[in-house]
This record gives C-alpha cells, structure tokens and sequence, in this order.
C-alpha cells in the first residue's frame, strides 16, 4: 500500500527535478528522501526518475504517477485540515507542537491566554523535534507549532520570536565546572553531545564550525532515542550546548560553562498553515507581535 508521506516526497521531487531543492522544500536531509523514493519505486515495480549527475528527469512511469498523486495530495491535506477543524469546533481541541525551549518560555502564557478566552479549549501539546514539527504542521496533522530556526516550509506562515544564547553544561566533576570565560579550545578533549543533524542541521553545523574555529574537530557522539540527556552529562560522558532554564528538572546537576567566544544561539519561532483560517490560531499569532513589542 503506498503511503501518503513517499507520495509526497515524491511529488516534490518530480516538481523540483531536484533531490537538494526537494529534501530542502521538505526540510528533511537527502539521504532519508532517497530512501522514501527507492522505497516507493520498489513498491511499484518501476523507475521514476533517470538520474544522471547534471540533471533528474522523470521517466514515462513517473510523470504518470505524478499526474494521479499531485491532486490526491492536495485533497488529502485538504481533507484533513477541513476534518480536524470541524473537530475542534465541536469537541475545543486544538493540538499544538513544540519543541523544549518553548515549553518553559512561551508556552505556558499562550496557554493561559487561550484559556482566558476560551475556558472549554483543551490545547493539547506534542514535543517533537524541529523537522518533524515542520512536516507534520505541514500535512495539517496539528495547528501550529513553536519551531527552530532556520526553518522553511512553502505552506507555513514562520515568524522568529525569541533568541536563546545558549551555555556549554558540562558535568559537576568537570575540571572546568566553576570556571568562567573559558576557551573553547580548552574542551578540544571532550566529546560533544549532538542531536542527528537532521533533526537540528543549523545547530549541528554551528557547534562544528565554532569548534573548528577554536582549532579542533570535534568529537562527536549522537544523541540516540531514549538516551538520557542528563544523565550522560552528569556522568562526564559529554559536553552539551544547552540554553539554561531556571525551572528545568534536573539543572541543578549541571554545571553551566560560559565561553569566551561566542556561543550557538537558538531562534525560536511560530509557525501555522498560510491558508488556516480558524480563529483559536489568533493568541498564537499575536505572539511574533507582542514579542517585536517588548523588544522596542
């Protein structure tokens, strides 16, 4: 059975003639789009594309494919938003998606606004990862999302609304843990706890290049599913670029290290569909608002 997600893929790439200007459209990396798309000619039975090193052209069984999968998309996007609207008008739901940071920033007044105004809204929030958020705010699979820049999305409405510079946390037994103002290079030992760079590719490349800057390739250890964060850093296993919240559980056990080069920063942002025009989005998008408010 073909699944919506290859269909989609598939649809950008045959519109772009491009694996890059498709993976970025879809704001995932080449590498997972490559493998939807063999996936799915594997499913068929034929080559949809010819690919050469200069160009991508669709071949006869793909320009049929897309000629039947371009309008399925749109309806099914279509139908999904239409579906879950009438669903929130009757039932006050609206789903949320979010990443950390704006779960202890911008969260929680959102929430209490729209609760002022509409005591028998139920939001219902989801932690994801930034290219899930994007994809899946994209598909109508939820509202609106707070998401990481940079972001890019050609049905999503993105404003930037907060910036986060961010600490290295390190281990209480770290040699550096009381120090201040400490270079970068001094941690040319450690291993660097990152997130996939899928996941967070800005980030990602940033804690590369600012490492590479100090005069060092780091070493790099992957975040995996079900890892504890903490724990690992705790433990002295890792270092961690983190943006250092007050009330976060367990900060107490973290040691925050400020460097004296500049460190990545983290721009939050809000995101919602172009064409949604349900009004429980109004408090969510006053916000970009409020926030160029308290910055004059």
């Amino acid at each position: 059975m073909l699944d919506l997600s290859q269909l989609r893929a598939f649809v950008t790439v045959a519109e772009e003639l491009s694996f890059a200007r498709a993976a970025e459209r879809l704001n995932i990396s080449q590498a997972p789009l490559s493998r939807s798309i063999a996936k799915l000619e594997h499913e068929i039975g034929r080559s949809l594309f010819e690919r050469t090193t200069r160009r991508v052209a669709l071949t006869a069984a793909g320009a049929r494919l897309l000629r039947e999968a371009a309008p399925l998309i749109k309806n099914a996007e279509l139908v999904g938003r239409t579906v879950r609207h009438e669903v929130a008008d009757r039932h006050s739901t609206f789903e949320i998606g979010t990443t950390s940071l704006a779960l202890f920033t911008v969260l929680p007044p959102l929430l209490e606004t729209m609760q002022e105004r509409w005591p028998a809204l139920t939001p219902e929030v989801s932690a994801m990862p930034t290219d899930k958020l994007v994809s899946t705010l994209a598909e109508g699979s939820i509202d609106a999302a707070f998401i990481l820049l940079p972001s890019y999305h050609e049905v999503l409405e993105i404003h930037p609304i907060r910036v986060e510079q961010t600490r290295l946390a390190v281990g209480p037994a770290h040699p550096f843990a009381k120090e201040k103002n400490v270079p970068l290079a001094a941690f040319a030992n450690d291993t660097f706890l990152l997130h996939e760079r899928e996941q967070a590719p800005a980030m990602h490349d940033e804690v590369i290049r600012l490492c590479e800057a100090a005069g060092f390739r780091p070493k790099v250890r992957q975040l995996k599913p079900g890892e504890n964060c903490i724990g690992l850093i705790h433990a002295g296993l890792a270092v961690h670029f983190v943006w250092e919240c007050p009330t976060c559980l367990f900060a107490d056990k973290l040691a925050f290290v400020d460097l004296e080069e500049d460190s990545p920063e983290l721009t939050l942002a809000a995101a919602w569909r172009k064409d949604d025009a349900s009004e429980l989005l109004e408090p969510f998008k006053n916000i970009p608002r409020l926030a160029e408010e308290a910055m004059l």
